[in-house]
């Protein structure tokens, strides 16, 4: 299970982006995290940057992982499981994530690959 922004994950933030030019202020080699947006997607498949993306829906998700995205972020746990059900019959190379603001939660993740707390979010 994965488990970002967890003291012992080797992913601790990814960092938010609502722009291009908001590139140019994250880390090296970080994550970046945006909404569903094609233009910024395109951007950064061009320019091979790992990338996130919070789906509201099971379209948005299935192009995300078809558009490459290291990781796709849920924010509610039917929509989560119904996108992990897809993930998993078509061979997602994504991960499914479920935001959650706390450790604890993670008892309600099966079978959701993982989770991120919501305060590794930059």
């Amino acid at each position: 299970m994965i488990i970002i922004g967890h003291k012992f994950s080797e992913i601790k933030n990814i960092y938010t982006i609502d722009s291009i030019s908001d590139v140019k202020n994250t880390p090296n080699n970080s994550i970046v995290h945006l909404k569903y947006d094609e233009n910024m997607i395109e951007y950064l498949q061009q320019n091979n940057i790992n990338f996130a993306i919070s789906a509201t829906n099971k379209q948005e998700a299935i192009l995300s992982n078809l558009a490459g995205a290291k990781f796709i972020i849920i924010n509610i746990l039917p929509l989560a499981k119904e996108i992990q059900t897809i993930a998993n019959e078509y061979l997602f190379d994504s991960r499914i994530l479920l935001k959650i603001s706390h450790i604890k939660e993670i008892n309600t993740l099966y079978p959701i690959d993982g989770a991120i707390l919501s305060s590794s979010i930059k």
